[in-house]
């Protein structure tokens, strides 16, 4: 427990914990564990006898709000990584949602009587349109990115986000 959570997890936990090595069940509905950037409420603790010098302990917390990462010592947390994958999969649907959009202005508007290119403008518009729920979807998601990341302090994430549009999930609904 020393190197897997922080000093103030870990000490509000070991309050709890029972103080025996046999079979026990604890509950607490009331309990709140506040950490920064976290907020646990509600444990059950289940405990097993001592097997070849080891107790199994399972805690549960019915509640958290927050970041469940905050609980684990610093080595064990995975938010640079978890920013890293999250910038990456950002650009990755950024680019996927561009690419019809910009085949589309391809198209020769001078030629958009011309039954091959009118077809292949519908084809792409058609393609769009399959993708409607999925890009309001990424375009939730990307707007809750750039908000989150103005909370960080991640190199690049100093956007206040005033470009962002206000995107909901009940406006994405055509």
């Amino acid at each position: 427990m020393n190197n897997a959570f922080t000093d103030e997890f870990r000490e509000n936990l070991i309050k709890v914990l029972p103080k025996s090595f046999e079979f026990q069940v604890f509950s607490d509905p009331t309990l709140v564990i506040e950490l920064p950037g976290l907020i646990l409420g509600g444990v059950r603790i289940l405990t097993q006898k001592i097997w070849s010098g080891t107790q199994a302990v399972t805690v549960r917390f019915s509640k958290a709000l927050g970041a469940l990462h905050s609980l684990l010592a610093p080595g064990h947390r995975t938010e640079h990584h978890t920013l890293e994958a999250l910038e990456t999969t950002a650009a990755q649907t950024l680019s996927a949602l561009l690419q019809p959009c910009l085949h589309l202005l391809d198209a020769d508007r001078d030629l958009i009587q011309d039954p091959k290119v009118s077809d292949q403008v519908l084809a792409r518009l058609e393609r769009l349109d399959s993708l409607r729920d999925e890009m309001g979807f990424f375009s939730y998601l990307l707007q809750r990115f750039i908000e989150n990341a103005s909370h960080t302090d991640a190199p690049g994430s100093d956007t206040n986000g005033a470009f962002v549009q206000n995107i909901t999930p009940q406006s994405l609904a055509y």
